[in-house]
């Protein structure tokens, strides 16, 4: 047979071949091996440079870090620059500005970033109410009241009397506030001391307050196993708190960057349906997220990590999908209606006015595209 009769009889094979067949050129996936993920995702033709928002040591921007460190983010065509931001806000005014064209972060920038219609949800990747925390001391009074009828430690009684340091309108004010209303207590009928985040855990050691506000990694520092009791978190103190991936809309209103964007959050799915695969993967996440931390020098420790990455779940892609198509009893995205207690909250602390509530709840902020496109991927 020459050479020109054998091309011909395979190229007659192929087309009689069904298309999904034709289809599964790409290799199956291997629930071991994240760049088995990361090759389900179709390259761009051309390579595309995006600067992301980040932040070490949050556990939901780890998912772009790993996709970064381990190559995914290169093989699927995008140059990336990780950009790091230490608040979710700060990265809404670089978005604002053009300089970071998706990233992600909590419920202050979700709330900023939507009322100012500068960005759009796009998922949530999952709820950080579990790493905000407020510590007592074991012998102290709210400690040896322990669990009251909500869920968390200490009597009306212990709290009203109680110091407490905490930062200023943020989630744990937010957390604190929620709790007390149970007991009919307002932060002004208790000694609070606002005192900068980065500062309290230096207060609790010295031994000065009842109870000391931390959150993220500095609340599972080991040494608050020594002598401290957790006595509040976000979900005993009944809140919930968002962090999500968000993209630029000047970004995505460019169509090369907008389907690099795309390849970027399906990089992200990646990684959480690689996490989720297994434990052997979970504990591969942790050594990679104890890796990130030592090199950009966020304080912790391995069994720190462990105890975080446990506790903080990413939600999944068909979780996701449910809060950005299923419509609610009052006519309103489910993803909308999960944003409405920290909203009323921060309207009634002043933050935001009522006004902003259509801000916030325009149809134009929420975009559930990219999810279709990561669900196509990975069913």
């Amino acid at each position: 047979m020459t050479k020109l009769s054998a091309l011909i009889l395979t190229l007659v094979l192929l087309l009689a071949l069904p298309l999904g067949v034709l289809a599964e050129a790409k290799p199956a996936i291997d629930p071991s091996d994240l760049m088995t993920y990361f090759a389900q995702i179709e390259p761009l033709t051309e390579r595309v440079s995006l600067n992301i928002g980040s932040d070490p040591g949050i556990y939901h921007n780890f998912y772009t870090y790993l996709a970064y460190k381990m190559g995914g983010l290169e093989m699927v065509g995008i140059d990336a620059t990780l950009c790091n931001f230490p608040s979710g806000p700060l990265q809404v005014e670089a978005i604002a500005s053009g300089q970071v064209d998706c990233g992600g972060y909590g419920i202050g920038g979700i709330l900023k970033g939507s009322v100012q219609g500068v960005t759009q949800l796009v998922n949530i990747r999952m709820n950080e109410a579990i790493t905000q925390k407020y510590f007592v001391k074991e012998d102290s009074a709210i400690a040896k009241s322990g669990v009251n009828e909500f869920g968390f430690y200490g009597t009306k009684e212990d709290w009203a009397g109680a110091q407490v340091y905490l930062p200023s309108g943020t989630t744990l004010q937010y957390l604190l506030g929620t709790a007390m209303a149970n007991f009919d207590l307002t932060l002004a009928d208790m000694d609070t001391v606002f005192t900068e985040a980065t500062n309290i855990y230096t207060v609790l050691l010295s031994g000065q307050g009842d109870a000391w506000a931390l959150w993220n990694m500095t609340s599972y520092d080991s040494r608050l196993k020594e002598g401290y009791l957790e006595a509040l978190n976000g979900i005993n103190g009944g809140i919930f708190l968002p962090a999500a991936s968000v993209v630029s809309r000047s970004s995505v209103a460019d169509p090369e960057k907008a389907e690099a964007i795309q390849k970027w959050f399906a990089c992200e799915q990646a990684v959480i349906r690689w996490i989720q695969a297994s434990d052997e993967n979970l504990n591969s996440a942790i050594d990679y997220m104890y890796e990130w931390c030592d090199s950009e020098g966020v304080v912790c420790s391995y069994e720190s990590i462990e105890t975080f990455l446990h506790d903080a779940t990413p939600f999944t892609m068909e979780e996701n999908y449910e809060m950005f198509t299923q419509v609610e009893d009052n006519g309103m995205l489910k993803v909308k209606n999960m944003l409405t207690g920290p909203m009323d909250y921060f309207v009634g602390n002043g933050n935001y006015t009522e006004a902003d509530y259509d801000k916030l709840y325009d149809d134009s902020n929420y975009n559930s595209d990219y999810l279709e496109y990561a669900v196509s991927i990975f069913g």
